[in-house]
C-alpha cells in the first residue's frame, strides 16, 4: 500500500467501498432493473454523504480525501450507470 496517503483519506475510500458495497447489495433486491437500482442507490447515498458533509462543514482538502470527494465518485458512478443505461436502450 501507499504510505502517502492519510489515514483519514483510508477511511474515506472505505467508506465509498462500504457504500457501494451496500448499494449493489439493495439493488439485487429490487424488481425492476439492476442497473437503474444501482443508479438509484449510489444517488441516495452520494445525497446522504453530501448532507453529512455539509452539516460538518467539511472542505475539499489538497492532498487528502475528504466527504466531498466520496460525494463526487458517488455522483460519477450514479451518472455513469445511467449514461450507460440510456445508451444501450
Amino acid at each position: 500500500m501507499n504510505s502517502n496517503i492519510s489515514p483519514s483519506a483510508w477511511e474515506t475510500i472505505g467508506r465509498f467501498l462500504f457504500k457501494v458495497g451496500l448499494s449493489v447489495f439493495f439493488a439485487s433486491f429490487g424488481s425492476g432493473s439492476f442497473v437503474l437500482g444501482l443508479y438509484g442507490w449510489l444517488a441516495v447515498f452520494g445525497t446522504a454523504t453530501a448532507g453529512v458533509a455539509f452539516f460538518r462543514r467539511q472542505r475539499f482538502q489538497f492532498g487528502s480525501f475528504t466527504q466531498w470527494d466520496e460525494v463526487l465518485w458517488l455522483t460519477a458512478g450514479s451518472a455513469g450507470l445511467l449514461l450507460a443505461h440510456e445508451a444501450v436502450i
